[in-house]
């Protein structure tokens, strides 16, 4: 079956609009699953409970189609009024909803809408539960007869399902026992997290605060966090709103409590403060499958939660984060012993971002989502096409399994990178008698000399070591004093001199650690060179003590990191080339640049990552 023949209608959770979702900062991490299903061909409907201003979003949800519910009706003026209103969305928006090939809920509440459109226009039913709707009120404590109205709608939703879509093991077996829903009937579909979006970064940790991301209401146990924090020597910072804020607030103003309220950020913010922190905490009494807690992990962070429902499911505890009570004692004492252990959260934050892309990333989500969809159409279609259907299903899954096989796949796997490694030295290749002036594209492309101009100061006297044809020292001699290219290839040398020469710029044939210069320089740049070198820390001490300046100069450093992208590890893994280029000796992660550039006896000052590749200011310690 193939996706461009399923159309699908997402009705939205009772009250939800799309301008909800933009204002609680959500809009682009909800939308995210169904731009994918379309790129894979399916065709999305959105049935919100907004009016005419949800379709302001149109050009930001690009081929997503918007149908807001109050844009084609009044809007009742009161609460009870507009509850009893909603059960005629399916017959005031039957004209879409009959066009429609399958329907699903975003939650529980308001899958009502969705079952009576089945009942009418006799389509497929997916029931999605972030979270078991009637166990919450039961945790939540919410009066009894609320308990019994969620119940009987959660029994009338499952009933009428096709498939139901929960987020853990907990939920389905509790919809099992509760409601008597067959088994194959009830998928686990954990939350997905973008896995891009969310992954680590290359930027400074706060070393003595946490982070917390939530809710503030009773649920999250916050007083007790409080608590735990308020005998040590750590800062907690929280995101989010509620309820209790003013409480909470007050608590720690009485209290002397180290703790700051940050606010409420979009989510697409959300992956640049996580990585900021070293430890991420959850406290919770309970929890459905909460996204804060595996966007945290999905970065890298190392997490504590506490050992319930909800929480329980996800971290494995002493792997992928460490499980506490949800007392202030035993809070405490495991925020103080991951905040004092840096190797314990680098390995619980290495296995959390393991567990996340293997389960809970999006492209795994979408699997399950598009196998579900196929499923549901195949069994909607008329029985004269069933043999033939069986058969292609039977054959797909006959070529899977040949193919799957791990002899074969290893065979295919294998001959796949190596075709990747010649097409990338190739395409370098060839490349440059594209180009006008003959050199590789990624000059061009990535723009590398305008990161080395701009940390530049004009009367600035420039060493470039490795300077190779002289591309880079001849754009950095418009923008300082004068600059010196040294480079051990006669033939790098004898290009640079006739195809880049400018006044105030010399090329010299020779070794940086040994010659003897004429002058002191203010800055030293190494843009691709030092992967090239086998003893790199002795090379960077030999450069410096080479230097008669009283001032030592920065160092401007450029180097390809070997994390930039997950098929050079797996090359790696695999025992096949992954460098770049087969002469470098290295290519750096972030830690091991950091560890020789300090054996050196120089120091990071400022980094950032572009295309792959990690660019520097050190200076010596």
């Amino acid at each position: 079956m193939e996706m461009d023949s399923v159309h699908l209608a997402l009705f939205f959770t009772y009250g939800v609009s799309l301008k909800t979702w933009a204002e609680t900062g959500l809009l682009e991490r909800e939308v995210e699953l169904y731009r994918e299903l379309i790129q894979k061909g399916a065709q999305v409907t959105f049935i919100t409970y907004g009016d005419e201003t949800d379709y302001q979003y149109q050009e930001q949800l690009g081929p997503i189609q918007i149908i807001p519910y109050y844009a084609h009706c009044q809007v009742p003026k009161s609460k009870e009024l507009k509850l009893i209103h909603s059960v005629l969305l399916p017959l005031i928006l039957r004209h879409f909803l009959q066009k429609v090939d399958l329907y699903k809920t975003n939650q529980m509440w308001g899958s009502w809408n969705a079952v009576i459109a089945k009942w009418l226009w006799r389509k497929k039913l997916i029931i999605r539960c972030g979270y078991e709707y009637y166990l919450f009120s039961i945790k939540q404590k919410r009066h009894l007869f609320y308990q019994q109205i969620v119940k009987c709608l959660s029994w009338f939703a499952y009933r009428n399902a096709d498939y139901i879509h929960v987020a853990s093991t907990g939920d389905k077996e509790f919809i099992q026992q509760t409601f008597a829903i067959p088994e194959q009937k009830i998928r686990i579909c954990m939350n997905y997290i973008d896995t891009e979006k969310f992954r680590p970064l290359f930027v400074k940790h706060k070393t003595a605060h946490l982070l917390f991301i939530g809710r503030l209401n009773p649920q999250k146990n916050l007083f007790a966090l409080l608590d735990a924090i308020k005998d040590t020597s750590y800062c907690l910072d929280l995101i989010g709103t509620g309820e209790l804020e003013k409480e909470l607030k007050a608590y720690i103003a009485q209290h002397q409590i180290s703790a700051r309220f940050l606010g409420q950020f979009a989510n697409d913010a959300l992956p640049a403060i996580i990585n900021q922190y070293p430890v991420y905490i959850l406290c919770s009494h309970f929890e459905g499958n909460p996204k804060t807690l595996l966007e945290a992990m999905a970065c890298g962070a190392a997490v504590i939660g506490t050992d319930v429902t909800g929480i329980k499911d996800i971290i494995a505890d002493q792997h992928t984060g460490l499980l506490c009570q949800t007392d202030p004692n035993s809070i405490q004492s495991t925020i103080v012993r991951l905040m004092q252990d840096e190797e314990l959260q680098k390995s619980l934050g290495k296995a959390a971002r393991n567990h996340i892309v293997q389960e809970c990333s999006l492209q795994h989500y979408v699997k399950k989502e598009f196998t579900a969809y196929q499923e549901l159409m195949v069994s909607g279609k008329r029985s004269n096409d069933t043999k033939a259907l069986s058969w292609l299903i039977m054959l797909k899954s006959k070529l899977h399994v040949l193919l799957s096989s791990p002899p074969l796949a290893q065979v295919i796997v294998k001959t796949a990178l190596k075709l990747h490694n010649k097409s990338y030295e190739l395409a370098g290749h060839f490349s440059q008698f594209l180009e006008p002036d003959q050199l590789h594209p990624k000059h061009r492309l990535m723009n590398y000399h305008d990161w080395f101009i701009k940390h530049l100061q004009a009367d600035w006297k420039v060493l470039d070591i490795g300077c190779g044809n002289g591309a880079l020292a001849y754009d950095l001699g418009a923008h300082c004093n004068s600059v010196v290219g040294i480079d051990i290839s006669a033939k790098n040398i004898q290009r640079a001199q006739t195809q880049f020469p400018r006044e105030h710029i010399t090329y010299i044939c020779g070794d940086a650690t040994q010659h003897s210069f004429q002058q002191s320089f203010d800055a030293i740049i190494l843009s691709n060179t030092l992967e090239h070198i086998e003893h790199r820390v002795e090379f960077l001490q030999a450069v410096f003590a080479n230097q008669s300046h009283q001032s030592p100069p920065v160092l401007l450093l450029r180097v390809p990191m070997i994390d930039r992208d997950w098929i050079t590890l797996y090359k790696k893994e695999q025992g096949m080339e992954w460098r770049l280029d087969p002469t470098h000796y290295t290519e750096y992660t972030f830690m091991q640049l950091e560890e020789e550039l300090k054996q050196a006896g120089l120091l990071i000052e400022s980094s950032e990552i572009k295309f792959g590749e990690f660019y520097g200011v050190a200076k010596k310690l």
